[in-house]
């Protein structure tokens, strides 16, 4: 699962600067999108939920619930910094944040 998840947040990652860096040519936003959901799926909620599973037997609910509730945490804190970033660098600022 490790490498799995690994190859996947290169791959966002590498959508996002790609994103940042996307010029006044558009066309290739559908694609850039597509390429990054794809991705995306290698590093989602299924791929490190099996990890949790994997990693831990006893307290494995309690581990599992930890994890999930990383993505609202981050849900939480995320959207002022990027308001920041936004503001201050303009959407390419935001994008690599």
């Amino acid at each position: 699962v490790r490498p799995v998840m690994a190859v996947g947040l290169v791959l966002v990652a590498l959508g996002y600067v790609l994103l940042a860096n996307l010029s006044g040519n558009k066309a290739w936003l559908p694609l850039l999108f597509a390429f990054m959901a794809t991705a995306g799926t290698a590093c989602g909620v299924i791929v490190y939920t099996r990890a949790v599973n994997s990693w831990f037997e006893r307290h494995r609910g309690l581990a599992l619930g930890v994890a999930i509730a990383g993505t609202s945490v981050f849900a939480l804190f995320v959207p002022p910094i990027l308001g920041w970033a936004i503001g201050a660098h303009g959407a390419s600022g935001g994008y690599y944040v």
